[in-house]
């Protein structure tokens, strides 16, 4: 899973993505499990998007509380510094304005898995 901060400058979605880092490193995440990226080759920065493997918070804080752990950190993070959050993973990627952000709301994009679309047809072949 990554994590991006919706933010005008590559450099303060880089700080937010460090201070994120940084709060999951003091609650016991180790470094192999979250590593900093950078958005594109083209951006000089230290790295404005976070890498996150869910399968180690899940070993550290459990299943259920490594989405509620995580999800109560990145609000913290969005609310201090009135920002919205980007969620991109296997299932898709979610947006969370700031001005709406919740626990559920976060806990929510951080679990979202792909719903099958209830007015596609079903495809048929041919015999």
């Amino acid at each position: 899973m990554e994590l991006s901060f919706d933010c005008e400058k590559n450099t303060e979605a880089s700080y937010l993505a460090q201070e994120l880092e940084l709060v999951l490193r003091k609650h016991g995440v180790p470094a192999e499990a979250i590593s900093l990226k950078q958005s594109s080759t083209e951006n000089m920065d230290v790295g404005s998007l976070l890498s996150i493997s869910m399968a180690t918070l899940n070993q550290l804080w459990g299943p259920v509380g490594s989405i509620a752990t995580l999800a109560s950190f990145i609000m913290q993070i969005m609310v201090k510094h009135h920002r919205d959050v980007i969620v991109n993973h296997d299932e898709g990627k979610v947006k969370i304005p700031v001005s709406k952000v919740s626990l559920p709301r976060v806990k929510a994009a951080l679990t979202k898995a792909k719903r099958p679309n209830a007015r596609a047809k079903p495809k048929i072949k041919s015999i």
